[in-house]
């Protein structure tokens, strides 16, 4: 993640206590009162991170009911009672104040035509090196790249989980293979069907949906379904051996590989219609990506200690803890130092302003109106209510003026906002982009001719008008 100050900044450290929340359940039911009410939290914070926390959740209870063996009431209830308490403080309220498309309006998806194909403003395909190398220089909203070394860890844990169980998958490979060419086969045909082959908001247009013969799919993403090939086989393997073999003692990595699958998916599914907002989950990602590489951290420092014992019992601890200094070096150099540099750098106020002009006027309009006094605006309803003001990010009718109301007479933009209790109009320069400077300052004038409002503050860049 980087330093966003956002909704879904909120999001993530909430899965992690409600996930910590339900792995206590196992020693203590009480647990599953804050696992209920984390869920609930979780699944009502944010759009797009409360999906994917409820995909993930799925995941967890699919993982561990199979791992178990057995029904795992407890966490069931927790889930229940979790989605339960979301929709009744939050979706259902919503959906009735605002009906189905209201709330689509109101979490960003209005446009998309389906609630399965929602893309994000920075998607866009991945190579290896973008997986494996983490820039200084990087996504401001969401930094890509892993870092070299824990990289490379997790390379190493997918392929020695394999070579780790070599012996029960000579044992279990006539349950193994089926399950895993039909799995295969389903993949395949699920990403061939919704390939779209171009990243929609590049300059390419996408293609229809099934339309991309599946030699030109599998061209073009040849990387992509080769490593969800490497982990589906991997998550087979695992599944079916936890199921087999009696107190299986890595039945956790059936989960994290699970998680891992969908989330290397998710993060890649820009050039397919099945997406949610692929760029961040990056985020996503690195959940099940940090749990491997401990993982593979921990079978390497064992390799390592093994074979230095092989040769001498006493070279044991020294080259364990000089392996383990190497590691944490490299995880350092290649991974914090990046992360850091992008969450500690200068940062404009934003790329939306039009000048400082228009920044002053809003620091003024937070320091001299009231908290949450009723401020309109033909353009950018986030920057009053982030100036601690107030405008119906929900209402329908309201934002609806927003597209129309400009051309309107004075008389007519006074009636509206008088009948909706708005004591203010700001027109900034983020209006002038969206209408014209000569028509933005016509409006102006015609407005303070009217004597309807009067100007409060003004300079180059806004002017704040209040409603007589």
């Amino acid at each position: 993640m980087s330093h966003f100050i956002w909704a879904i900044a909120l999001t993530m450290p909430l899965i992690f206590a409600s996930f910590y929340a339900i792995e206590r359940i196992r020693q203590d039911g009480k647990w599953v009162v804050p696992a209920s009410l984390l869920i609930g939290a979780t699944l009502m914070v944010s759009p797009t991170h409360s999906a994917y926390f409820g995909l993930l959740l799925s995941l967890y209870v699919g993982a561990r009911t199979l791992v178990e063996r057995k029904m795992i009431w407890p966490v069931y209830g927790a889930g229940a009672i979790g989605f339960g308490i979301s929709m009744a403080l939050w979706w259902i309220p919503a959906l009735v104040r605002y009906g189905f498309q209201g709330v689509r309006d109101g979490l960003g998806v209005g446009a998309n035509p389906t609630l399965f194909g929602i893309g994000g403003t920075a998607d866009r395909k991945y190579a290896l090196a973008d997986f494996a190398i983490a820039q200084k220089q990087n996504m401001i909203n969401n930094p890509v790249g892993l870092g070299l070394v824990v990289f490379l860890l997790l390379l190493f844990a997918v392929f020695f989980a394999v070579f780790k169980y070599r012996k029960e998958i000579a044992r279990c490979w006539k349950a193994i293979l089926p399950a895993f060419l039909i799995l295969l086969m389903v993949m395949l045909l699920f990403l061939s069907r919704f390939y779209i082959k171009n990243v929609p908001k590049r300059n390419q247009p996408a293609a229809e949906v099934g339309s991309v013969p599946f030699l030109e799919f599998l061209g073009d993403e040849f990387f992509v379904v080769a490593v969800l090939a490497i982990l589906l086989f991997t998550l087979v393997m695992l599944a079916v051996i936890s199921w087999k073999v009696q107190d299986f003692p890595d039945g956790n990595l059936v989960l994290v590989f699970a998680w891992l699958l969908f989330a290397f998916y998710a993060v890649n599914a820009g050039p397919f219609y099945i997406k949610l907002s692929p760029f961040r989950a990056w985020m996503v990602l690195a959940i099940p990506a940090a749990l491997l590489a401990a993982e593979g951290m921990g079978w390497l420092l064992a390799i390592v200690r093994g074979t230095a014992s092989s040769f001498s019992p006493s070279l044991a601890r020294p080259a364990f803890i000089m392996a383990l200094v190497l590691l944490l070096i490299g995880i350092f150099s290649t991974s914090f130092v990046q992360k850091y540099a992008v969450n500690t750098a200068q940062w404009s106020p934003g790329g939306f302003w039009t000048s400082g002009e228009e920044i002053a006027g809003y620091l003024w309009m937070q320091q001299n109106l009231p908290p949450d006094a009723p401020v309109y605006t033909f353009s950018n309803i986030a920057l009053i209510n982030a100036f601690d003001k107030y405008m119906c990010y929900w209402c329908v009718e309201q934002r609806n003026f927003q597209k129309t109301g400009f051309n309107g007479t004075a008389q007519e933009i006074h009636d509206r906002l008088t009948a909706w209790e708005y004591g203010y109009l700001v027109i900034d320069g983020q209006a002038v982009q969206r209408f014209g400077a000569n028509a933005t300052n016509a409006k102006v004038q015609e407005l303070v001719l009217s004597g309807q409002f009067t100007p409060q503050f003004q300079n180059q860049g806004i002017v704040i008008l209040s409603v007589a």
